[in-house]
């Protein structure tokens, strides 16, 4: 057996917060599954064990789809392209169909997502991924003259086809569906493949990249469903609930904000009250300073009285001063 396979399995944390938990995530629970491209059933296990969900495996490859094939109520081996859906799928529908890192492994990835709309059940939708042609790490690639094919990532020599958001959402319009919600696997330049040569990038060339609003997005996330009638009202009532649990959250933000500050003026008015009880406290030692020093101006004035002229005489005046304000004279 070929270990072609190796390429293509991975670990999964369901904890984490990457591409393949991001798609489990969009799926959800208890649904039923058609995944286009299992390879060899990394993300097909947790589909099955994780959510719960019954999967109709579809591989070309025949090594890796007997080694995913445990996981699905039946695996189809071919290529998608090619395959008469009608005559291998029959009646069959789903409430999901998933394209992990597929499309841009197609010849006509337009003509695919066409041929699979029709076996969504009504409220069904789709989930992709596709790796973001726009990151900054192969942007500098190009601009240095290099487009470095690599055995996997943003150019994995398999490739036919490239993304950017952009055109990626022009896709899903022309096929068919309305996309419902977006999500990104960030990687910066300097852990992708290519991170050598991000480090050798001038600086300009890194400046001028700096406004790439998706540049460093490594792959895009997608749910979308059909731009049916029912796909609209779904859209919608996704967007609804979006919406609401954006609302949510700036509600819990606000009510935070405004518990941090009544802290924050509970704060500020204690410490405007001590402020005022130590000016009072000033204004008091100042006043006491200033009749201390006239208690002792005057005291000073009294002694130098007392030298200036003989003791015994200055002591009379006092003393009969004295007896006229006590009124003894």
């Amino acid at each position: 057996m070929s270990e072609h396979w190796k390429k293509y399995s991975y670990h999964i944390e369901p904890d984490a917060d990457t591409t393949a938990t991001k798609i489990l995530r969009l799926i959800g629970q208890n649904r039923r599954v058609l995944e286009l491209g299992t390879a060899v059933g990394s993300m097909t296990q947790l589909i099955r064990e994780a959510n719960n969900c019954t999967v109709v495996g579809m591989e070309i490859d025949p090594e890796m789809a007997k080694m995913a094939a445990p996981w699905c109520e039946r695996m189809i081996v071919g290529n998608i392209e090619s395959m008469d859906l009608t005559e291998t799928l029959g009646e069959d529908r789903f409430d999901v169909i998933v394209a992990a890192d597929v499309l841009e492994h197609l010849y006509d990835p337009w003509a695919c997502l066409l041929k699979i709309r029709s076996y969504l059940r009504p409220e069904g939708f789709i989930v992709l991924s596709v790796p973001n042609v726009a990151h900054n790490a192969l942007l500098a690639e190009l601009l240095s003259g290099r487009f470095p094919y690599q055995e996997k990532g943003l150019l994995d020599r398999t490739h036919l086809r490239f993304f950017t958001r952009s055109n990626l959402e022009e896709m899903l319009f022309a096929s068919g569906y309305l996309p419902s919600k977006w999500d990104r696997n960030l990687v910066a330049e300097s852990a992708t493949e290519f991170a050598l040569d991000w480090k050798n990038t001038s600086s300009q060339v890194k400046a001028s990249l700096a406004d790439n609003i998706e540049g460093q997005t490594y792959q895009f996330i997608v749910k979308a469903f059909p731009s049916t009638e029912t796909g609209w009202v779904q859209k919608t009532g996704s967007d609804l609930q979006s919406v609401e649990q954006a609302k949510q959250k700036l509600e819990e933000t606000l009510t935070t904000t405004m518990a941090e500050l009544a802290a924050t003026q509970a704060e500020l008015l204690a410490t405007k009250n001590e402020l005022s009880r130590q000016r009072q406290d000033k204004d008091a030692a100042e006043a006491t300073s200033l009749a201390v020093n006239a208690s002792l101006s005057e005291a000073q004035t009294t002694l130098c009285g007392i030298q200036n002229r003989p003791y015994a005489y200055a002591l009379r005046r006092m003393i009969l001063k004295a007896r006229r304000i006590l009124g003894l004279d």
